[in-house]
């Protein structure tokens, strides 16, 4: 056994000089297993930093990149005016939707008071030449007052049948000129949202409409201080038919909106122009709804008259 750990130091010695070959035969004179196994030094260094080349320590710079360093300079340009008690260089508000509209309650509405047995029916999204026609004509039976809420690209498409809303006793309310997301619009988005559909109501019945219900319910402070100053009171609701949601069933309709049908209720159902048109469900549900509210006392008025605010500026 000495021979051939001799003869193996001999060609150590060579390999990795004398310095090396000293250690070893000392390692050898004690007794000692010399280990003779491969390193890599970049593998031994990370070990002594409590590292490995696969995983090693992040930097303590990492992240400062981030899209979530930046997300105050990144906000909307949507940003409403900052009230005038603000700092300069203050960040963007947070804010949930109900806390913005409890700031805005005087012009903000869901309901009607909570000991009126009146009720208010709403149409959103019209007008159009067939849902539009068959609601009428139901709201003409049972001699029923209701709201409709027009949106501006459609009112110019089927002038005749807003005539026909208004001439029959309803009100007319805007409903944006495009029914896009207001709550993402700048002030100049949203003027001219409001003010073309204004317009374009004004033009066929001849009054400049105050009632203003905002696509998805949703609204930004810029919205809400601009329709305040320009006169408008915002109408949301308190009961949701999802007329859309089952355009064909009846019965899912009816059971929907007396869910929340109570006192000084605003329910909401769809006129829908295009192909989606809302008929036969709306046409099921509607007369069933009116009797059965009827039946428990309940008075149906338009929104204004709920409110006992003016429909018209």
């Amino acid at each position: 056994m000495k021979k051939f750990l001799a003869v193996f130091l001999v060609g150590m010695v060579i390999v990795l000089g004398f310095g090396t070959y000293a250690k070893l035969a000392s390692m050898v004179e004690a007794g000692e297993k010399p280990d003779i196994s491969p390193h890599h030094p970049v593998e031994e260094a990370l070990a002594d930093e409590g590292g490995s080349p696969e995983s090693p320590e992040p930097s303590s710079e990492a992240g400062t990149d981030t899209p979530e360093h930046n997300i105050e300079d990144e906000k909307s340009k949507d940003t409403p005016p900052k009230k005038a008690d603000n700092t300069e260089g203050e960040k963007t508000e947070v804010i949930s939707l109900a806390e913005l509209y409890k700031e805005y309650e005087d012009i903000v509405f869901f309901k009607g008071h909570p000991d009126d047995k009146r009720v208010a029916l709403t149409f959103d999204d019209g007008p159009d030449e067939v849902a539009c026609e068959r609601i009428l004509a139901i709201l003409r039976e049972h001699n029923v007052p209701a709201t409709f809420f027009l949106v501006g690209e459609n009112v110019v498409k089927y002038p005749e049948v807003v005539k026909n809303i208004f001439a029959e006793g309803h009100v007319i309310g805007s409903h944006s000129w495009s029914h896009h997301y207001m709550d993402e619009m700048s002030w100049g988005s949203i003027e001219r949202e409001i003010h073309d559909t204004e317009n374009a109501i004004h033009g066929l019945i001849g009054k400049d409409v105050a009632l203003f219900r905002p696509p998805y319910g949703k609204l930004n402070r810029a919205a809400l201080e601009f329709l305040g100053q320009d006169g408008y009171k915002v109408i949301n609701w308190s009961s949701d038919s999802l007329d859309w949601k089952y355009p064909k069933n009846g019965n899912r309709i009816v059971s929907n909106t007396m869910r929340d049908a109570g006192d000084g209720a605003i329910m909401l159902f769809h006129s829908l122009a295009g192909p989606s048109k809302i008929t036969s469900g709306i046409e099921a549900a509607l007369p069933r709804i009116i009797s059965s509210l009827r039946s428990q006392g309940y008075e149906f008025v338009t929104v204004d008259q709920l409110l006992s605010i003016p429909a018209y500026k």
